[in-house]
C-alpha cells in the first residue's frame, strides 16, 4: 500500500519566518529549501510572495528548473491579499504569484478573504481573477479563516458556487475548519452540496483543545503536529475524502516549536506525524471513502457526472469512423448538462496540459482524467517511464483519475493474448508499480477491465481481483460483455470500486461478441451499447449498490459508437448522451 502523497505548505519549510509581519521572508534559501523537501520524501511544496519577490524571470526560471530536477510535482504559491479593494495596490502582488505560477507549474494560487464586516459583493471580483488564473495555467483557491468575512467552509462553499468558475475553489486547513466550530457533518454537507468538488487544497494539522492567546497567536505560534492535538484529524480527512478529495495531503507546520527546529529535522517531524494520521485514517489511496450523508438522507442525489468523447464516435483506434471536432464535441457535453470529462485519445485534446486544461475551462467542463492503455505483460518492456510523462500532463491539466487498460499490444480491440504464469505475474507487479507511481504525484491509478484486452473475461477479473489490491474501474458495459456481472462486483468487492465508466448494453449482441460471430468493432456498429435504461445492465441496481457502499467518485458516462457521417448540428450522439445523462440524475433522485 503506497504512502499518501504530500505537500510542505509554505510555513513547514520556512524556519524562522512569520506571517502577516515583518518576518514574512524566510531566512532559508530557495534552493535549500527545495533539496530538503525533495530529500525528505514530500512531492510538493508552498512559497510566499516575499520568498518570489525580486527573482525576476531569471530566477523563477532557475527555481524550475531546480523542483523539476529534484523530482517535485507540486507547487502552491501564495498569498493573495487586498483583492476585493477597488484601490488596486494588491495587483502587484496578484502579477507576481500568476507569473510565478506560470514559471513554475503551481497547481495554485492560495487566497486570503476579506476582513470580517466587509460587506461588499466579492463574487465578480472573484469571477475575474479565477478567470486570469485559467489563462495562466492555474487556479484560485481561497482559505476561509475564522476571523474574516468568509470565516468557514461552509461560507466558502457557498461563495464557490455563487463564483460559478471552474478554477475557482477553497483551501481546507484543519486549524480553521475546528477554531470556527465547523462540525465534520456541517462540512460534508457542505462539501456535498453541488456539481463539482469546491476543494482544490488541504493542510493538515492540529492544535490544543483551548485557542492559546488570541486566535491570531494561536495559529501562529501554537500549532501542533498532526495527531499531537485535539482535532479530530481522522474523521476530517475521512470527510474530506469521501467529497472526493484524492490528495496530495498539504501540511502546515506553523509555531514556535517548529521554527526552531533545523531545516531537515522539522520537515521529518512534520511529514512522519501527518504520515500516522493519514494511514490511521485509512487515506491511503486503495482505501474505500466513507459515505457523506446530510439529515434524512441515505444515498447522494447529486452526483458527479463526466462525460467521454468515445460517446460522440471520438477513439483511439486508427479507422474508427468519422472524428467530430473538439470544439462540438466539448459544447455538446455542456449542452446535456456535463461539468466534466475525460480527455479522450491522443490528439483530440491540446497535447501541452496548460492548453488542454484552457480549452475544458473555455467550454465550461474540468478534467476528470483519462484512458491510457498499457503494456503490462511483457518482462522486456518497462511501461514506468511512459506514465509518468502521462502523469506530468494530468497533474498540470488538474486531473486526477487515470485510467489504464491492459493492452494486448495489438491494433483495435477485436483479438487478444492469452497470457502464461510469467505474463500474470509481470502484469500484476507492473499495475502495482504504476499505481503506486501515479499516487506520488496525487493521481488515482484503477484499472479498466476491457474488452480486447488482457483484463476482460470473469476469470481475469477474478484473478487481478486475488493477485493485487489496486482499484478498478467498473465499466458497465464491458464486465458485461466479458462475463462478469456488474451489480455482483459492486456487491461483492465495493472496496475495489474507485472509478466507473456507465453504459448500457443489448445483451443479444454481447452474447454474439462472446460466440465470435461478431468482432467487437462490428458490435458497435450494430448498437451493441444503448442509452442508460434502453439495454439489459440493470442499471438502478448497480447505482443503488454503488452508493450504499459508500462510492462517491465519478459516474462517466460512455456509449462506444461508430460514425459514418459527420451528423448534423444538434442530431447524432448528443441525443443518447443527453437520454443517459437524464436518466442517470432520474435514478438518483429516485433513490434518494
Amino acid at each position: 500500500m503506497s504512502a499518501p502523497a504530500l505537500v510542505a505548505s509554505c510555513w513547514t519549510s520556512a524556519g524562522d519566518a512569520l506571517p502577516a509581519g515583518d518576518r514574512e521572508r524566510s531566512p532559508l534559501l530557495l534552493a535549500d529549501r527545495v533539496r530538503a523537501v525533495a530529500a525528505t520524501g514530500w512531492v510538493g511544496l508552498g512559497l510566499l510572495h516575499a520568498d518570489l519577490d525580486g527573482l525576476g524571470a531569471d530566477g523563477l526560471a532557475d527555481l524550475a528548473d531546480l523542483v523539476r530536477s529534484e523530482g517535485l510535482a507540486h507547487v502552491e504559491v501564495e498569498l493573495l491579499d487586498g483583492w476585493w479593494d477597488d484601490d488596486g495596490a494588491w495587483r502587484r502582488r496578484w502579477d507576481l504569484l500568476l507569473t510565478a505560477a506560470r514559471a513554475l507549474g503551481a497547481r495554485l494560487v492560495k487566497a486570503t478573504p476579506p476582513p470580517a464586516g466587509h460587506t461588499g459583493d466579492v463574487a465578480p471580483r472573484l469571477r475575474a481573477l479565477a478567470e486570469e488564473a485559467a489563462a495562466s495555467g492555474t487556479r484560485l483557491a481561497l482559505e476561509p479563516v475564522p476571523w474574516a468575512a468568509v470565516a468557514s467552509i461552509p461560507a466558502g462553499a457557498d461563495l464557490v458556487r455563487a463564483v460559478g468558475h471552474p478554477a475557482f475553489g477553497l483551501v481546507v486547513d484543519a486549524w480553521h475548519v475546528f477554531r470556527a466550530g465547523t462540525s465534520l457533518e456541517e462540512l460534508s454537507c457542505s462539501l456535498a452540496a453541488g456539481g463539482r468538488s469546491v476543494v482544490f487544497a488541504v493542510e493538515l494539522d492540529d492544535a490544543d483543545p483551548v485557542v492559546v492567546g488570541s486566535l491570531f497567536e494561536d495559529t501562529r505560534d501554537h500549532r501542533r503536529y498532526c495527531g499531537e492535538g485535539a482535532f479530530d484529524l481522522p474523521g476530517l480527512v475521512g470527510v474530506l475524502r469521501a467529497a472526493g478529495f484524492e490528495g496530495p495531503w498539504g501540511v502546515e507546520a506553523l509555531s514556535a516549536e517548529h521554527r526552531a527546529l533545523p531545516l531537515d529535522d522539522a520537515l521529518v517531524r512534520a511529514r512522519d506525524a501527518a504520515l500516522t494520521v493519514l494511514r490511521d485514517s485509512g487515506s491511503s489511496l486503495q482505501t474505500p471513502r466513507a459515505h457523506p450523508t446530510r439529515p434524512g438522507d441515505d444515498t447522494v442525489t447529486d452526483l458527479k457526472i463526466a462525460g467521454a468523447p468515445i460517446t460522440w464516435g471520438v477513439c483511439e483506434v486508427p479507422g474508427w469512423g468519422a472524428q467530430l471536432p473538439v470544439e462540438r464535441v466539448l459544447s455538446e457535453m455542456r449542452h446535456v448538462g456535463l461539468t466534466a470529462t475525460e480527455f479522450g485519445p491522443e490528439g483530440f485534446l491540446p497535447v501541452d496540459p496548460a492548453d488542454r486544461a484552457a480549452v475544458l475551462r473555455e467550454n465550461g467542463l474540468v478534467a476528470v482524467g483519462g484512458f491510457v492503455p498499457v503494456v503490462l505483460h511483457d518482462p522486456q518492456h518497462d511501461p514506468l517511464p511512459g506514465l509518468r510523462g502521462e502523469l506530468e500532463a494530468f497533474v498540470a491539466a488538474g486531473a486526477g483519475v487515470v485510467v489504464l487498460s491492459a493492452d494486448s499490444g495489438l491494433t483495435g480491440y477485436d483479438e487478444r493474448v492469452e497470457l502464461d504464469e510469467t505474463g500474470w505475474s509481470t502484469l500484476l507487479t507492473n499495475l502495482v508499480r504504476l499505481r503506486d507511481a501515479a499516487a506520488q504525484v496525487g493521481v488515482l491509478a484503477v484499472l479498466h477491465p476491457h474488452v480486447g484486452t488482457l483484463v476482460e473475461s470473469s476469470g481475469d477479473v477474478d484473478r487481478v481481483l486475488a493477485g493485487c489490491d489496486v482499484g478498478l474501474c467498473l465499466d458497465s458495459g464491458h464486465l458485461l460483455i466479458g462475463g462478469t456481472d456488474p451489480v455482483a462486483l459492486a456487491q461483492s468487492h465495493p472496496e475495489r470500486i474507485r472509478h466507473v465508466h456507465l453504459k448500457d448494453v443489448d445483451a443479444a449482441t454481447a452474447q454474439r461478441v462472446r460466440r465470435g460471430e461478431l468482432t467487437y468493432y462490428q458490435a458497435v456498429q450494430e448498437g451493441l451499447y444503448r442509452p442508460l435504461g434502453q439495454g439489459d445492465v440493470d442499471v438502478r441496481s448497480l447505482l443503488r449498490s454503488l452508493l450504499d457502499a459508500g462510492y462517491d467518485g465519478w459516474f462517466v458516462l460512455e456509449q462506444d459508437t461508430v460514425l459514418q457521417l459527420l451528423p448534423e448540428d444538434g442530431e447524432g450522439p448528443v441525443a443518447d448522451a443527453a437520454a443517459s445523462a437524464d436518466h442517470l440524475r432520474q435514478l438518483a433522485a429516485e433513490l434518494a
